[in-house]
């Protein structure tokens, strides 16, 4: 009967030490978001680019107050911790809370740093270089509570994932020989494209202008329909970077492949700051 009785004690433990990582882990999602914006204005202001503006200041009142709120709700997991620990000991609640928490840390490191270089295809811009950061760096700290020598391995992915973030490592490819380009310049009136015809297939589209964005669209879709893999921009690279990959397809250079069937298609200027909204034509042909 005390067997039962302690056994019944342990998992009620063990239960606890999930629930605190699982309260833990929503209610720092927010905080670890605010360090990752606070890193992405401070690098901003140590290199000189103007990030401060109204929009910080809506983005810190919208999620700054909710993460202020949810820092202090971090007393509900360390109290459900603190009931874990009397039932199954505080070093075995270390492992199971704070193991769960390095885990879920790691996963969203992971998981924004694919997605916000889009399978490393395509380099990250603006604050979103920095979520992946502030993520790897909680899931360092978790699992630095549970053991100093298990830290070793997540350390290593948050310095893999700085390298292939800042394009220091980078993979691309040439050009195929004998492939269909077409150049496309952007300017303040018009988009130049050239030729403007091309036989349908792959068609790789070498964009000239620096910081230039656009958008392949169908003739006659409207915005809301274009396709996410049809949305090209020469931003998140150094102008070094640029210019050592230009003419290469890949994470810095400035060709895009995109296969496209026959039909009539328009490329637009899709820099949001730019005014009005010039257009380019190029017809595909069977």
């Amino acid at each position: 009967m005390a067997q039962g009785a302690e056994r019944a004690g342990n998992d009620r433990g063990f239960v606890f030490g999930l629930l605190a990582a699982a309260s833990a882990a929503l209610l720092l999602f927010l905080p670890v978001l605010i360090l990752g914006y606070a890193a992405y204005l401070l690098a901003g202001a140590l290199s000189g680019k103007a990030v401060f503006g109204g929009h910080v200041a809506e983005t810190l009142a919208f999620v700054g107050i909710p993460a202020v709120i949810s820092a202090i709700l971090l007393v509900v997991p360390y109290l459900l911790f603190r009931a874990a620990s009397r039932r199954i000991g505080h070093r075995q609640a270390v492992l199971v809370t704070g193991g769960l928490l390095a885990v879920w840390h790691l996963a969203v490191a992971i998981y924004w740093f694919w997605g916000s270089t889009e399978g490393l295809t395509h380099p990250p811009t603006g604050d979103v270089l920095w979520y992946p950061f502030a993520f790897g760096i909680a899931g360092v700290i978790a699992t630095l509570l549970v053991a100093r020598w298990a830290a070793i391995a997540p350390t290593v992915l948050v310095v893999v994932m700085g390298v292939l973030l800042s394009g220091a490592v980078r993979g691309h490819t040439a050009v195929p020989a004998g492939a269909h380009l077409v150049e496309v310049e952007v300017t303040s009136q018009e988009i130049r494209v050239a030729p403007s015809t091309v036989p349908a297939g792959d068609v790789y589209f070498v964009l000239v202008t620096p910081r230039s964005s656009i958008t392949i669209t169908e003739d006659e879709l409207v915005a809301t329909d274009i396709p996410s893999d049809r949305n090209f921009d020469l931003l998140g690279c150094t102008d070094a970077q640029r210019a050592e990959d230009r003419g290469q397809v890949g994470y810095c250079g400035n060709v895009f492949k995109v296969t496209l069937s026959a039909g009539k298609y328009v490329v637009i200027n899709s820099d949001l700051d730019a005014s009005g909204q010039a257009l380019g034509r190029l017809e595909v042909l069977p």
